[in-house]
């Protein structure tokens, strides 16, 4: 990792335990050693930038194997960070590296963001939702707006291209007072940070079923 030679260490280590796992528990199709190092750590990474100068309190919603919340929670010890993801495979990974790397600012949680969001210990009890490769953008933003409180933000990591689906979003963002305030190119990718007003409407987010067939 060039950009943090002091937790080289940390890396090199939890590059072989996600080798390890992934070998006999698939949980990401990323394998080389190159792509693990920009697709997984080195993305999740893009957005220190909003937290190193802070103690913000963070919910990784839909983090897969830990990415973003695994790098984030090496470099950023400050902070504190819960992860979520309805698959416990993947869960059990990010346990296993929390454990293996000392990781006590890191929480990991098997849950569905739309049930937990209605939790009272959960709700809008965030500076900062993050998320990655959740959703289309107007179902990312109701999985995650709920865990914010108001004037906290959401960062959406999200591919080059897609004006349209950020125009129909715009119902989704103005029913969930959301605010699109940056599109922060980073190459092929980009992050699309939100700031949140006002408090979510107690109704949102709605069931899965909903969310996907019935959309803002």
């Amino acid at each position: 990792m060039q950009n943090y030679p002091q937790h080289e260490k940390e890396f090199t280590k939890l590059y072989e335990l996600y080798t390890d796992y992934n070998s006999h528990t698939n949980i990401s199709a990323i394998k080389d050693k190159a792509d693990v190092y920009q697709k997984h750590f080195e993305d999740s990474l893009s957005i220190v930038q909003f937290l190193e100068n802070t103690e913000a309190k963070v919910i990784d919603v839909g983090t897969g194997g830990g990415f973003p919340a695994l790098p984030l929670a090496i470099v950023l010890p400050q902070i504190t960070i819960t992860a979520i993801d309805g698959t416990g495979k993947k869960i059990k990974f990010v346990e296993l590296a929390k454990k293996e790397l000392g990781l006590s600012n890191l929480n990991p949680i098997t849950a569905r963001a739309e049930e937990l969001a209605h939790d009272e210990n959960h709700r809008e009890q965030y500076d900062m939702a993050i998320s990655r490769a959740l959703a289309e953008l107007k179902a990312l933003l109701e999985y995650t707006c709920a865990f914010v409180k108001p004037n906290g933000f959401i960062i959406a990591f999200k591919k080059q291209g897609i004006e349209e689906e950020i125009a129909m979003a715009q119902g989704a963002m103005h029913e969930l007072s959301l605010k699109l305030i940056q599109q922060i190119d980073q190459g092929d990718k980009q992050l699309l940070v939100f700031k949140k007003t006002a408090k979510t409407t107690a109704g949102y987010p709605r069931s899965n079923k909903e969310i996907k067939n019935k959309t803002l």
